[in-house]
């Protein structure tokens, strides 16, 4: 159940998978007020995200996105607008079992969320039946693919433009840098350069590069003379224990 703040009041708030908790105080405003204020706030995102709030604390909001396996983190300010309905609260209210949707920025070269909206039942609903067909119906995080047979075709012209492929997991991605630690015991850490729509691909969607997060298991298609990104796959943890047992043991290549 989502949260519903009143004007002017502090009041109990009602996260799913949580007890009462008392929420922040909401500042109220006409739509139309609202609906500048996100403009405003989110003009320089990169991206958005839909899913439900695994937990926030000393500024780092965890959340599943629906349209993922795993739980992403990402910086916040507490300072950072949160908006619900027609007010605002602070991002104390984003406990366990919200539904949020997370706006977000690569400037930098790394992810830092330009504040977040907390979905009602309704958009909650409709965010998620969008992610299960692959996609966000407004978001630029997921690109939506109209079934398995275009995103197999999407994935198979990103990746037919590499001359090398490396699996492993994701070291840091900032500054441009993406640096993996390879599961092949004999190399050493990895860096390539990588662009801030470089294609990711995850399940059967095309995501943004806020799903290479420290430790995620990966596998990165590049240009070998210029040592760039072409695209990446983000691993299931089967197809990362095939791919860790195939690699681990392979003699370094010159």
């Amino acid at each position: 159940m989502s949260n519903r703040i009143r004007s002017g009041a502090w009041r109990l708030a009602l996260p799913a998978a949580a007890g009462l908790v008392l929420a922040s105080q909401a500042h109220a405003a006409s739509p139309s007020s609202i609906d500048q204020q996100k403009q405003q706030a989110f003009s320089r995102q990169s991206g958005e995200q839909a899913g439900t709030v695994e937990s926030y604390s000393n500024g780092t909001l965890t959340y599943k996105p629906y349209q993922a396996d795993s739980a992403q983190t990402v910086a916040l300010d507490p300072s950072a607008p949160v908006f619900q309905g027609t007010g605002k609260i602070t991002a104390l209210g984003l406990q366990r079992g919200v539904d949020v949707r997370v706006h977000f920025t690569h400037a930098g070269g790394t992810a830092r969320a330009l504040g977040v909206e907390v979905l009602d039942g309704k958009q909650a609903a409709a965010a998620k039946a969008q992610a299960a067909v692959g996609g966000n119906r407004d978001s630029t995080t997921t690109t939506p693919l109209p079934g398995q047979p275009a995103f197999d075709k999407a994935h198979k012209e990103a990746v037919s433009k590499a001359s090398g492929s490396q699996p492993g997991k994701v070291v840091s991605l900032r500054g441009g840098t993406l640096e993996i630690d390879p599961y092949q015991i004999a190399a050493g850490n990895a860096r390539l350069h990588i662009a801030q729509d470089a294609p990711v691909f995850q399940g059967n969607a095309r995501v943004s590069t806020l799903a290479l997060q420290p430790g995620v298991d990966v596998r990165v298609y590049y240009d070998k003379a210029q040592r760039d990104v072409v695209a990446v796959d983000v691993l299931t943890p089967d197809q990362a224990e095939n791919l860790r047992k195939a690699e681990e043991n392979v003699p370094r290549r010159k």
